[in-house]
């Protein structure tokens, strides 16, 4: 299987986070030409610590949906169009229980992590020449989070994963499918990927006993890295993937199999 993006234009959006920092760190050594868009400062640290010789940085807020149809256009002008794009960004909560969540807290989280992916992915869809759409789920957008994993330990009680998180990912998955019918006859396939519990480095220090609880929950019996999100993306965006569309690929060491 090549796996190799030798010269390919390929945009990965929110790329210095967890997950999009491994990804762009593989495009990077897979020959892509990435442009890593996120926050400013982030990409450009991504890049010099990481010593990234392909990549670009870009700085937006997709947040900002007025503003992305100019944005994506001066991209295009800048790097020409992509031939992979790749949305990370915006999988926000209100970090609200169940009980304390309002209305506004839902609507400002679904318009961040929906509706922003939408604006964006179709501007961005609209100019390309075939290629590959990847969005991001996760496992709380197929099934709920399991409330005694959330047992105060040693470093108090956490919040069990907020209803419009879980509500956001779950509607990430359709969005993947209309827009896998949307652009299928242009040549565009569009998936996403469900990561399951990959907590990041600050929750896997601070809140070992939770770390312990999701482990117990996968088949493999640990919690996952981000490197290993990677080579499912990287085969998503290439032509290992030319008859794959409309899906949503759990990388979650089998937490949603049971």
């Amino acid at each position: 299987m090549n796996l190799s993006f030798q010269d390919q234009p390929v945009w990965v959006v929110g790329g210095a986070g967890y997950f999009g920092s491994a990804i762009v760190t593989a495009l990077d050594g897979s020959g892509a030409r990435t442009i890593c868009i996120d926050l400013p400062g982030r990409a450009k640290a991504l890049i010099e610590g990481q010593g990234l010789t392909r990549t670009t940085a870009a700085e937006f807020d997709i947040g900002d949906t007025e503003a992305v149809p100019n944005y994506v256009s001066g991209l295009i002008e800048l790097f020409g169009a992509p031939s992979g794009v790749v949305i990370l960004a915006m999988g926000t909560s209100s970090g609200k229980s169940f009980e304390e969540i309002t209305g506004e807290d839902f609507d400002r989280t679904l318009r961040l992590s929906v509706t922003a992916n939408h604006i964006f992915a179709r501007a961005a869809a609209d100019r390309m020449q075939g290629g590959s759409l990847v969005f991001f789920s996760s496992m709380y957008g197929l099934g709920s989070p399991h409330p005694e994993d959330y047992q105060p330990g040693d470093q108090g009680r956490m919040t069990v994963n907020p209803v419009d998180y879980g509500a956001s990912k779950a509607a990430i998955v359709q969005l993947t499918r209309y827009f896998a019918m949307q652009y299928g006859r242009h040549g565009i396939r569009a998936n996403c990927v469900a990561p399951g519990p990959f907590p990041n480095p600050g929750v896997q220090a601070a809140h070992p006993e939770f770390v312990a609880n999701l482990s117990g929950r996968t088949m493999l019996g640990r919690i996952g890295q981000s490197p290993e999100i990677s080579g499912v993306v990287l085969f998503l965006l290439s032509p290992a993937s030319a008859f794959v569309t409309g899906q949503c690929l759990a990388v979650d060491g089998g937490w949603t199999a049971w």
